[in-house]
């Protein structure tokens, strides 16, 4: 009979009372397959509305469910740093709160990649269908860079590295530590990966649903956050950062006539947006010193 390895689900969320719910049925609606699901536990980070409550009846009906709340808000990144140390399972899953699994195979699809080589793997992160003109702008996009992003290295590059999904090797977990000033963690982690000499597996059977900005405010500020966390990365890794961060221009041409040919009206809203994107400038908010940023409320619309 071959061995399942063990897995805890760590879910650290900030206010996120309109899908906690939703997200814990569909943790426990995953075919466990290849593992054996230990526990899973609701990190709250200064939730200041009826998420920690939700929680928490949830978990009275399945006690596998544990909630950890303290009253403070520490940051996703610090969270994650105690999800690492608690966590004795074989793997520790982490999923952030604001998403959708996409079928009952996610986690099966991450988990079962790991091994002593390719230590972190990743789900694969996908805008849920817009509603608006703006969301559906965004969206192309995101389809468009998909398209660029996800053969680069044979998947393991840091632009496949996707926070809101991950599976991580206990040990390997155990010796990584995000700064505090970390607000991106996906990519603190990758190039954490790379310092190791180990690999990231980039599953896409393993699609997970996100909701892009439908405003400009908040596309503003998810930018920012990204380029600050990108900034703050190079910081800590320096010419690891520079070298990951490449991708091959010949790569990308062949994919954009190819894509100009299948699907061009949406390839060429994709170029303007990915084009239009690169002129927002870094903005730093003191919060991100801190491991936080605001909260887009139009990303919680899931």
């Amino acid at each position: 009979m071959r061995h399942k390895k063990s897995v805890t689900i760590g879910i650290p969320a900030h206010n996120e009372e309109a899908n906690i719910h939703n997200l814990l049925n569909a943790v426990l609606a995953q075919k466990r397959e290849n593992f054996e699901l230990e526990k899973v536990i609701v990190i709250c980070d200064g939730c200041i509305d009826a998420t920690e409550k939700k929680a928490r009846e949830f978990s009275k009906k399945y006690p596998i469910v544990e909630v950890v709340s303290d009253g403070q808000r520490k940051g996703k990144a610090q969270r994650l740093n105690e999800l690492y140390r608690a966590n004795s399972s074989d793997i520790m899953v982490t999923l952030d709160a604001d998403i959708v699994l996409a079928d009952d195979f996610v986690v099966n699809e991450i988990v079962k990649n790991i091994n002593s080589e390719y230590v972190v793997a990743g789900a694969n992160f996908q805008p849920h269908k817009g509603k608006t003109l703006f969301e559906k702008f965004i969206n192309a996009g995101d389809a468009l860079w998909y398209e660029i992003r996800k053969n680069d290295r044979n998947g393991d590059s840091v632009y496949n590295s996707a926070g809101c999904a991950m599976a991580l090797d206990k040990d390997f977990a155990k010796s990584v530590l995000y700064p505090k000033d970390t607000v991106s963690d996906q990519v603190y982690l990758y190039l954490s990966i790379k310092l190791r000499g180990k690999k990231f597996f980039f599953s896409k059977k393993a699609v997970v649903l996100y909701q892009n900005p439908n405003s400009l405010k908040d596309l503003f500020s998810m930018n920012y956050r990204s380029q600050y966390g990108r900034q703050t990365a190079g910081k800590y890794f320096g010419d690891l950062f520079i070298r990951e961060y490449r991708i091959h221009s010949v790569s990308k041409t062949k994919i954009l006539l190819k894509m100009f040919v299948t699907k061009p009206f949406r390839t060429l809203l994709g170029v303007l947006y990915l084009f239009a994107i690169k002129f927002i400038p870094v903005k730093e908010q003191q919060i991100y010193k801190n491991g936080l940023w605001d909260t887009l409320k139009s990303t919680k619309n899931i």
